[in-house]
């Protein structure tokens, strides 16, 4: 028998826009356009917002109440290693701009580089579409914007956001710490739970950046050298699964990127971001992230153990989900990442018991396996390497259950006892525009979830849907 839900509050999660400045378009010196936030997808995310404040036809659901971006919507990241993050012949400029009334002024606010960097990207003609979208919208009556940053923008502050943004809801502890919690759902940019890209003031005290920064600013000069564009966590997923092992690894994995490439002779144009000197050179970077892996539990809030964080740098983070399930007290039953740009919904568990066409259970009540700490002195690298394909096999063992549980009951007859659901992202294939639709009712303890891609035309197809109670 379907479900009956009577929804009462809605709520659309996004992630990952990496907005570039005028550059990352239109190069200089003959480069190739390096950044993947170009005007098609800057219009179609803009027609999405803009949709967003619509009223809803006669027979429709309710309006949506809440927008909350996780992640990545500045990217402060992907800028090629030769050029200078912030030129100073482009700062007059920006402050030309951003200093209409509409968007805001950055003038009166001294912050540096990173400052400079964000308003040049708020103020690129690229995004102007975007901005003004997001304006509207967080002054829409009823609608509450929240921005909760990610790792290519975890150097942007509240101040920096509201010069710009003065209605947005910034929600951040800490450099690319950010969670959006209400009731039963938790959500984060992801970053926090892999190795390369959670932000890390250990391995160079009074720093913030962390590995993944500078592999960002190689991959986007590879790109910008026209050799076409690779998403980060795609190349490390094939570069550390054949470099595995050692307490080198982060150091190794690297080079080898860089090698790859063609870059081992490249420095990293830095201009005093994060504090670090106007040039860097790789053997600086190898140098200060080498024992990465091998020091990992020893640093002080570590999100997750070395095994999942490695994993998680290779689009694995259902197995830190299932960690936040299980560690954060009241158990959230929906969890939202963005980060890896693979929108994926896995859910487990049922309220009815069912069984294949060979007698064995795969719904009912079943329970998630408790929570095992993989992280010990007396691990070898065989072994991490054993639990890193074990995380892969099963990932791939929950979504056979999940189809199966469809197949059986259909979508709109079980209710998950749990959620694991990635927002995607804008800058991926041109149509993997995607986003999550949540849907409450008004005690927040049963929620409908509806994962979905925007096409090319502005149509919504839905991907996947499951109800959380």
């Amino acid at each position: 028998m379907p479900i009956h839900f009577n929804g009462s509050t809605r709520r659309i999660f996004i992630s990952d826009i990496h907005m570039g400045d005028d550059r990352s378009q239109n190069p200089p010196g003959g480069m190739k356009p390096y950044g993947c936030f170009d005007i098609e997808r800057s219009t179609r995310l803009s027609a999405f917002l803009n949709s967003l404040t619509e009223p809803m036809p006669l027979g429709e659901e309710g309006a949506i109440s809440e927008v909350i971006i996780l992640g990545d919507l500045f990217d402060l990241w992907t800028c090629p290693a030769s050029l200078d993050p912030v030129p100073l012949d482009s700062i007059k400029q920006a402050d030309a701009v951003t200093a209409r009334p509409s968007a805001g002024s950055l003038s009166s606010v001294t912050f540096g580089s990173v400052a400079d960097q964000v308003r040049r990207i708020a103020s690129a003609e690229v995004n102007a579409p975007v901005m003004e979208s997001l304006r509207r919208l967080s002054t829409h009556s009823g609608m509450r914007v929240c921005y909760v940053p990610g790792n290519h923008d975890m150097l942007v502050s509240e101040e920096m956001v509201k010069s710009l943004l003065p209605s947005v809801h910034y929600i951040c502890s800490g450099p690319g710490d950010g969670v959006f919690r209400k009731g039963d759902i938790h959500a984060e940019h992801g970053n926090l739970y892999c190795l390369f890209n959670s932000p890390d003031s250990v391995s160079n005290p009074g720093h913030t950046i962390p590995l993944g920064y500078f592999m960002t600013r190689l991959m986007a000069q590879n790109a910008a050298n026209g050799k076409g564009h690779v998403h980060i966590l795609d190349a490390l997923s094939t570069t550390i699964m054949g470099l595995f092992g050692g307490d080198g690894i982060a150091g190794t994995v690297f080079m080898d990127m860089a090698a790859a490439w063609g870059l081992k002779r490249q420095n990293i144009v830095m201009d005093m971001v994060d504090g670090y000197d106007k040039v860097m050179t790789l053997a600086q970077v190898e140098e200060i992230f080498e024992y990465l892996y091998r020091d990992w539990k020893n640093r002080p809030g570590t999100a997750t153990d070395r095994v999942r964080a490695l994993a998680g740098d290779m689009k694995m983070l259902y197995p830190a989900a299932r960690k936040c399930w299980h560690n954060i007290q009241g158990g959230p039953k929906i969890v939202l990442f963005g980060h890896t740009h693979a929108a994926v919904m896995h859910s487990l568990g049922s309220s009815k018991i069912v069984e294949d066409e060979n007698g064995r259970q795969i719904a009912g009540d079943d329970q998630i396996d408790s929570d095992d700490q993989i992280d010990s002195d007396y691990r070898t690298e065989e072994d991490d390497h054993e639990s890193i394909m074990s995380m892969e096999a099963e990932k791939e063992a929950v979504e056979e259950r999940d189809y199966a549980l469809e197949q059986a009951l259909g979508s709109g007859e079980r209710l998950s006892k749990w959620v694991y659901v990635n927002t995607g992202t804008w800058v991926n294939a041109v149509d993997s525009a995607t986003f999550v639709e949540i849907f409450s009712d008004s005690d927040e303890c049963t929620h409908r979830v509806t994962l979905s891609s925007v096409q090319t035309d502005g149509s919504i197809r839905q991907i996947k849907r499951r109800w959380v109670g």
